[in-house]
């Protein structure tokens, strides 16, 4: 089934250089085939990656993973120290720039 351009006027394709472009469907790979394109997606969620290396991060360190990492100066939490650094920048702003490690629940 083949879907058919519709044009609405002239000047809606002006912004886009003149260029018509066709509707797409999306596509619906499975596991093995998207592995094939040099993608790896997380057999737990609906994260996919580029490198296998970064699914073997997300799964050991986020995926179904309680925050380890802390905002010293409020109660956020992340999976990332990046997101408290940038946290702390945006929402602290001239304080210190520290992450503090949460320790797991079985801990405490």
């Amino acid at each position: 089934m083949q879907q058919e351009c519709k044009l609405i006027c002239k000047s809606d394709l002006m912004h886009l250089g003149g260029f018509k472009i066709p509707p797409c469907e999306p596509k619906i790979l499975s596991p093995r085939a998207t592995q094939d394109k040099g993608t790896f997606p997380c057999p737990k969620c609906s994260s996919i990656f580029n490198r296998k290396n970064n699914l073997y991060s997300h799964l050991k360190f986020e995926c179904g993973q309680l925050p380890r990492f802390g905002c010293p100066y409020c109660d956020y939490t992340s999976k990332k120290s990046s997101n408290i650094r940038a946290h702390v920048r945006r929402k602290h702003y001239g304080y210190r720039v520290d992450v503090i490690h949460v320790p797991p629940a079985s801990v405490l």
